[in-house]
């Protein structure tokens, strides 16, 4: 798409502004004119009706250069077409359909070449750029606009392959590109792989989910990981050194209800017993509660559930689904709470805070 200025005199303060903002969407200024990669059209409507531009590069979001794809599909599959006619035609032979995922899709590289490659399919895209969910649109694809984190979260659709270029760090979430593939995980048919772009300090790094991470790559025996050319999404505007990380699912995968529902058998097994750190929490809890110190209450519980959840389990899961197991655990632990008088409701909706009986 190409947009060139008017054929008039414009004030050059005025102009600047424009000018930036038409950078800022990608434009390029080029022979008088500005270029696009995409059609603007809707992005510009979207910014006359809300007021709003969008942000510059919020998601660390840097396109998937075609040298790192085709890496990728090595990665995935020696013949990756033959691959896809196989598993398309098992698909078809037991009623389901083959799909693939592009998440974090940003302009769809990856995702264009899919389909140049995957035959009769459904692929999907996730992107939470406006410019890039313009952009994914033109290209014919329907991609869910939001965050992916957010995306498919009750697990209703499963893929067959999820090709994904994460995040590596985002504000608030330093290891996003963990935290992405461990939702992607989840999506993953029985047999199914994931093709992760991550960074490759990943092996030297002492935080505690980058450990449990690398710890679940060590004793998983698909998983492997390869390094890209040095400074392979230069041209994407990043030097990081990057590597690839392929993980096949295991047929014998629990789901994630399969996963929950164990963790909610070994609680009840922990509040029949009254184990005596489940009785020093209650203790802590009126001590706290009578202080009206509600929050040290609410740390009490999750330093609680942060404690038991790193206990077993590891053979149910992903070792680093730890996020996941502390969760479900604070959930039982606010309904065993509730069923002993010691608070008002079950679940403190979001925002609330935690009450106690009086």
């Amino acid at each position: 798409m190409i947009i060139a200025p008017p054929a008039l005199e414009i004030d050059k303060t005025l102009y600047a502004k424009a000018k930036k903002i038409l950078t800022d969407l990608d434009g390029t200024w080029l022979h008088r004119k500005f270029v696009f990669k995409y059609e603007p059209a809707p992005v510009f409507k979207n910014i006359l009706e809300t007021g709003l531009l969008p942000e510059k590069n919020p998601h660390a979001f840097f396109p998937t250069p075609p040298a790192v794809i085709d890496h990728m599909f090595l990665m995935a599959d020696s013949d990756l077409t033959e691959l896809f006619e196989v598993r398309n035609e098992m698909a078809r032979d037991n009623g389901q359909l083959f799909r693939i995922l592009e998440p974090e899709a940003g302009t769809g590289q990856i995702a264009k070449r899919l389909r140049e490659i995957a035959g009769e399919c459904q692929i999907d895209t996730v992107e939470v750029n406006s410019i890039n969910q313009a952009i994914l649109t033109e290209e014919g694809f329907n991609p869910y606009c939001g965050d992916f984190l957010e995306y498919n979260t009750d697990n209703e659709i499963l893929y067959d392959f999820i090709f994904m270029n994460p995040p590596f760090s985002t504000k608030g979430l330093p290891q996003a590109y963990i935290a992405h593939f461990n939702h992607a995980y989840y999506m993953l048919k029985p047999g199914g792989k994931i093709v992760l772009a991550a960074p490759t300090s990943f092996r030297h790094n002492s935080h505690s989910m980058v450990k449990e991470f690398l710890k679940f790559l060590t004793v998983n025996d698909s998983a492997y990981c390869e390094e890209c050319d040095d400074k392979a999404f230069k041209e994407s505007g990043t030097v990081t050194d990057t590597c690839l990380v392929a993980v096949e699912k295991p047929y014998n995968q629990p789901s994630r209800d399969a996963v929950s529902e164990k963790i909610r058998e070994r609680f009840e097994i922990y509040a029949r017993n009254q184990g005596d750190d489940l009785d020093r929490l209650i203790k802590t809890i009126k001590v706290k509660s009578k202080q009206s110190d509600m929050d040290s209450v609410s740390n009490a519980i999750t330093d609680w559930c942060k404690g038991i959840s790193k206990k077993g389990l590891s053979e149910y899961s992903p070792v680093f689904l730890s996020e996941f197991y502390i969760d479900i655990y604070r959930e039982e632990v606010y309904s065993y709470l509730y069923e002993l008088e010691i608070l008002t409701s079950d679940v403190p909706a979001d925002g609330d805070q935690l009450r106690l009986v009086a």
